[in-house]
């Protein structure tokens, strides 16, 4: 099971294990996971969800914490976010909420992903952990679902994002 990136519609020659760590070649490009052929050629059937979801996250955070600005090719025009209490639709809208938040710095920190098959090939991540704004020593805790959909090139986008800090 490897998984590619594509820039641009090309292929990048280097693959990634799925198991393995995600490196992107740039964060503004989408994902792509490789489909593997079973024991019919026109049965296909994604990679592992949990390596599917690891991998995500990891791509997904690190833009994140770098410039969220570049997050809006992981969204569609149908994509959806909840965060906190803002609630908006498509790809555009969602990167203006994500980069009005009232903070210059962050840094994500997953403790537990989870990650499950489903309809349609999608998979389902749901990840919490810690994330430290503008450098404070004392992390927030965060929970976030993605429901993350195939398209028909093989990439994923994130359907729906919903986003909660837990305030203790």
């Amino acid at each position: 099971q490897h998984s590619t990136v594509r820039a641009n519609g090309a292929r990048r020659s280097r693959r990634w294990k799925v198991r393995g760590s995600f490196a992107p070649r740039r964060p503004t490009q989408s994902l792509r996971f490789a489909w593997r052929n079973r024991e019919h050629a026109n049965q296909r059937t994604m990679a592992d969800p949990q390596a599917v979801g690891e991998a995500f996250c990891e791509h997904y955070y690190s833009v994140f914490d770098q410039n969220r600005a570049e997050l809006g090719p992981l969204y569609s025009d149908e994509s959806m976010l909840t965060f906190e209490d803002k609630r908006v639709a498509g790809a555009e809208n969602i990167v203006e909420v994500l980069c009005g938040l009232g903070f210059d710095s962050v840094r994500h920190i997953p403790k537990t992903i989870d990650a499950q098959p489903s309809p349609n090939d999608g998979v389902l991540v749901f990840v919490s952990g810690d994330v430290h704004i503008d450098d404070n020593e004392n992390p927030v805790k965060f929970s976030q679902v993605f429901n993350l959909q195939p398209q028909p090139d093989g990439s994923f986008y994130v359907l729906n994002d919903l986003m909660r800090l837990n305030w203790g």
